[in-house]
């Protein structure tokens, strides 16, 4: 039963994840790219991850914290709209 609720919450994740990831991608404000971790040899236990690649040199963390804060406010934006649909 446990293995269930974990696969159904890595499969969420994913989904939540690639969804961040492609509205912040559609707004233009900032880009973040996504990428696939493997979980040991099973190439089925894929775990989608986001990725920031910083180029340019006078990115500072107040940067990066508004990128977060983006993130954070689209995640609640795809919690809210499930909930209420």
């Amino acid at each position: 039963a446990l293995d269930e609720f974990a696969e159904g919450y890595e499969k969420k994740l994913n989904e939540i994840n690639r969804d961040v990831q492609r509205i912040q991608r559609e707004a233009g404000k900032s880009f973040v790219s996504r990428t696939l971790l493997f979980e040991g040899n099973n190439s089925e236990d894929r775990v989608v991850v986001l990725r920031c690649v910083i180029m340019n040199p006078l990115t500072d963390m107040k940067i990066i914290k508004e990128i977060l804060d983006e993130q954070e406010a689209i995640y609640k934006d795809i919690v809210f709209e499930q909930e209420n649909s």
